[in-house]
């Protein structure tokens, strides 16, 4: 397929990105300060750019496209704008990167010449402008971010901290993309604000200790892919999570593959770790236990928390080994006491809790607290985006020795 032909064909149809929608003004070659932009309409007021790529989208191409749109931005910031890139194929991990930053992506393998082709991609599009309903719909929940505050943010999650966090996330993705750019990262966030995960909120220091289960908070965070595929979950991610204790951020093992890349890698090269951990000299680590309750919900138990100083590579392996050796035990009372707890829970509940589990999961996290006192609640946003990418950069040597 030539661009060529393709620009002449969403010139001419323009209904099959918008459907729906009328189209004021369209263009082709336009000229904005000395850049060439291939098309572009505009319907309701907004200003559409449309970016074309006759072949499938690489990594490469990612950062021309990040680069130009953001250009686009500084340059037209007297009018409200969005930039459409259509390509042949465009992997499904960079299309969720692109889309959170603003770009909507089009998948057009060949001139639509069949009427359900031009179906998909209006189906497509109808879909990515539900989704854009969803965003928008958040962002009305965002409070003036002149700062983050401690007490606004480190909460059960509201609607007001899941808008903050959707925020932070974009902001840093660009610069983040950068430091980890020999990965393929992809952006994962929260969604909804009434999970039925719940988390104990407080360190338990026996089994009849009376903690109670809350929701948890607001988060995000950044997986990443070593190659042009992305691995299923075997490489840790970076997250930032609301804990009732704390808001964290962390290097990440939640899943039970990328549990075992973890310890595996910290086995192959334990001084290494204790280097990394020494040199960065502000990480935590804590392990908490997953028990479902229902299929994808958890209650979260703290087992381990070890403070700045206090533990190595061989700690951090000891305590996994311990854990499991009694797993059996620690499951039985934890489920015995959830069920105790909570007499909300039902049958269907607490039956799926009795029958799951069976296998040990931590999830295995190793922390940069970022508690009340810390200086990062006192800056202004701006400050407070930028400490948090470069504590994000900091983590970048442990993804390379833990993938």
């Amino acid at each position: 397929m030539l661009e060529r032909d393709l620009q002449s064909y969403l010139f001419d149809h323009p209904e099959v990105l918008f459907p729906g929608e009328p189209i004021l003004e369209k263009s082709r070659e336009f000229g904005v300060h000395g850049k060439r932009i291939d098309l572009l309409f505009r319907t309701k007021g907004i200003r559409y750019i449309i970016e074309l790529k006759a072949v499938p989208l690489t990594r490469e191409h990612i950062g021309q496209v990040v680069e130009y749109y953001g250009m686009m931005r500084d340059v037209l910031k007297d009018g409200d704008f969005k930039m459409v890139l259509v390509a042949p194929s465009i992997p499904d991990f960079r299309q969720v990167f692109l889309e959170e930053i603003g770009i909507r992506c089009v998948v057009i393998p060949n001139i639509p010449s069949e009427v359900s082709e031009i179906r998909r991609i209006q189906n497509d599009a109808s879909a990515h402008q539900k989704q854009e309903r969803v965003e928008s719909e958040v962002g009305k929940w965002l409070p003036e971010l002149s700062s983050i505050r401690y007490e606004q943010f480190v909460t059960s999650v509201t609607r007001e901290s899941m808008a903050i966090a959707h925020q932070v996330l974009r902001d840093s993705l660009a610069d983040l993309r950068e430091t980890f750019s020999s990965y393929e990262m992809l952006p994962i966030k929260i969604t909804r604000a009434d999970s039925s995960d719940v988390i104990c909120d407080s360190i338990p220091a026996k089994l009849d200790y009376p903690g109670q289960f809350i929701r948890g908070g607001a988060w995000w965070g950044y997986a990443f892919g070593a190659s042009e595929e992305m691995p299923k979950n075997d490489v840790p991610n970076i997250s930032a999570m609301v804990m009732p204790w704390c808001f964290d951020l962390a290097i990440n093992a939640e899943l039970r593959t990328s549990q075992a890349v973890m310890r595996k890698s910290i086995e192959n090269d334990p001084s290494r770790f204790d280097e990394l951990v020494s040199q960065h000299g502000g990480l935590q680590f804590h392990a908490l236990l997953k028990l479902e309750h229902q299929p994808r919900f958890y209650h979260w138990i703290p087992l381990v928390f070890k403070g700045v100083g206090t533990w190595s590579a061989k700690s951090f392996l000891e305590a996994g080994d311990m854990i499991l050796a009694d797993y059996a035990r620690i499951r039985d009372s934890w489920i015995s006491y959830i069920e105790n707890l909570r007499p909300e829970l039902s049958s269907k509940q607490r039956l799926h809790m009795r029958r799951q589990n069976r296998q040990m999961n931590l999830a295995l996290r190793i922390v940069r607290p970022f508690p009340k006192g810390d200086y990062f609640w006192s800056m202004p946003y701006s400050d407070q985006r930028s400490i948090f990418v470069t504590e994000c950069r900091r983590l970048k040597p442990f993804i390379d020795l833990l993938r």
